[in-house]
């Protein structure tokens, strides 16, 4: 954890955790990462989620691990009896959790879809989107 001028607001610091990254084998134990990652996200404005190289099916499950820790933190809510408190609930739930940044360093690849280029976003929404996977089932019988 440390301290910085905030580069715009004059007068206003900028306090900056690093988790040191998820499943860390030193660390020996997955709850461990669990718990530094909820309190980094109930304490941060902004969470910023650093990958290296392409995104790619790879990076997308290391995404969605990320995602499924999040699970860890519950909002009380004073009754959670119907889908309007459902919806109540997530509200809330918004409240805490704060804005995302994914920040992709050493990034290769050329940013195109179908030869035309794209900007960062666009190939982002890209590379999310579910792809529609033709399947060829080939039968060899053996006599």
């Amino acid at each position: 954890m440390w301290c910085v001028p905030h580069p715009v607001k004059e007068g206003h610091t900028l306090v900056l955790l690093d988790t040191e990254g998820l499943g860390d084998v030193e660390k020996g134990d997955q709850k461990n990462d669990a718990w530094i990652f909820s309190l980094a996200i109930l304490l941060s404005s902004t969470l910023v989620y650093n990958s290296r190289g392409t995104i790619d099916n790879q990076a997308v499950e290391n995404l969605q691990y990320v995602t499924e820790l999040t699970e860890r933190i519950k909002v009380k809510a004073p009754s959670a009896s119907s889908a309007e408190d459902d919806d109540a609930e997530d509200a809330q739930f918004v409240q805490f959790f704060p804005s995302f940044v994914w920040a992709v360093r050493d990034f290769t690849l050329q940013l195109q879809i179908d030869r035309r280029q794209v900007n960062e976003d666009q190939y982002l929404e890209h590379a999310l989107t579910l792809k529609k996977v033709r399947i060829m089932l080939h039968v060899i019988i053996y006599q």
